[in-house]
Parts: C-alpha cells; structure tokens; sequence
C-alpha cells in the first residue's frame, strides 16, 4: 500500500495566489511575524519580514515578490502573523483580517454613493440634507438604541474596524 504524500505546507505565497486569483494586482505590502516560531535557544527563527510589491513592478519583482513570501505561518488560532494590504487595478482592496486569533484576506470595496448626495440639487443649501444613517434618512437617537443593536454594532466594528 502506498502512502499519501505530504501535504504541501501552508504558506503566505500559497495564500495570496489563492486569494488574488486572475485579479489584476496594483501594489501590496506584506509583514509577516511568525508569533510561535522558536529554535532550541527559544529565539524566534527568523524576525519581522517586510515584503513590497511597488506599483508599476516589473516580472522579474513580483517574481521576487512571491519568493520572498513563499514562508510557512500559521493562520489558525493563535497569534496573528501576517499583516498587509493589497491593491488592484479596478479600484477594489483587500486587507488582512482576524478574529480571535483566526487571519485571512478580506476584498474591501467602496461603497455606492447614496442616492440623495448624487441627485442634490447644485446650489441647494447642506442645511436642507437629510441624515443618512442605517435606514436612509433616518439616524436613531441615542434613547432608541437598544441593548441588541449595541450588540450587533460592537460586533461589527470588531469584524470590520475599517468599515469595508
């Protein structure tokens, strides 16, 4: 019976390729800081790499790039290791994320423009424009906030503190 090769190890490399697929890569930046890695003297096995992809980067670059992101790191629980953003050509970004010791790439986007400050009137006084809060045109006073909906936006600050 033959045995099952190795699965291949789980590196940031490995992440990023999956991540960006065939989208078109403007720059990135990446930090990667192993929190849990120690040789037999308990020092870290290697320290804080910094890694950029400037805009404008030639094949030869992102090939660099991509080698010296080929680095194993744990994206499990436990301390976070990886840090950057990513930029592409369509306006778009992602971002790292994480959540109680879990990391993983998050695609950001901005936001549509709400209807009511594209269809302003020039020349119309600001005074006159509505609040726009979570239902458009309506902002909750802070007495009709309940215990729930604290819950929920505290949540969402922790899982989005860019608001993407």
């Amino acid at each position: 019976m033959q045995a099952e090769p190795e699965p291949e190890p789980y590196t940031a490399k490995h992440e990023f390729l999956n991540h960006v697929d065939e989208a078109k890569v403007k720059a990135c930046w990446i930090v990667i800081e192993p929190s849990h890695r120690f040789g037999s003297d308990l020092e870290p096995l290697f320290k804080r790499k910094h890694i950029n992809l400037p805009v404008n980067y030639t094949p030869e670059q992102y090939e660099e790039f991509l080698r010296e992101i080929d680095v194993e790191y744990d994206n499990g629980y436990g301390g976070q290791e990886l840090w950057g953003e990513i930029w592409y050509d369509d306006g778009t970004w992602s971002e790292r994320a994480e959540y109680d010791g879990s990391e993983w790439w998050k695609h950001c986007s901005a936001p549509a423009i709400a209807d009511d400050l594209l269809d302003y009137p020039p020349g119309k006084p600001l005074a006159e424009t509505k609040p726009l809060g979570s239902k458009r045109g309506e902002t909750p006073a802070m007495d009709e906030i309940d215990e729930e909906d604290v819950d929920v936006l505290v949540a969402a600050a922790v899982m989005h503190p860019h608001g993407c």
